[in-house]
């Protein structure tokens, strides 16, 4: 798989500060389980498709947890919350 920098730019627009962890993983986080599905991460925004999920879900186990949400928010995939 490659790494491609457009997609992950892409992503960056995309994803919004409803994924962010701060504060936990956040109302993305449909069921309350502590992780996000690709259908929760969808919920929230609908362009996000399976391959920029992929990239984010560093263990491949099919959900992000919070330190995988950490990680995309260090690389510029997925916003931080705010602190206002």
């Amino acid at each position: 798989m490659k790494f491609r920098i457009p997609s992950l730019a892409a992503i960056s627009l995309l994803m919004t500060p409803a994924l962010a962890v701060g504060q936990g993983i956040g109302e993305a986080d449909a069921n309350g389980d502590g992780f996000l599905t690709m259908q929760e991460v969808q919920a929230v925004n609908p362009e996000i498709t399976i391959e920029d999920f992929n990239s984010m879900d560093s263990n491949a186990d099919g959900v992000l947890d919070e330190a995988e949400v950490k990680a995309a928010q260090d690389m510029g995939l997925m916003e931080a919350p705010s602190t206002d």
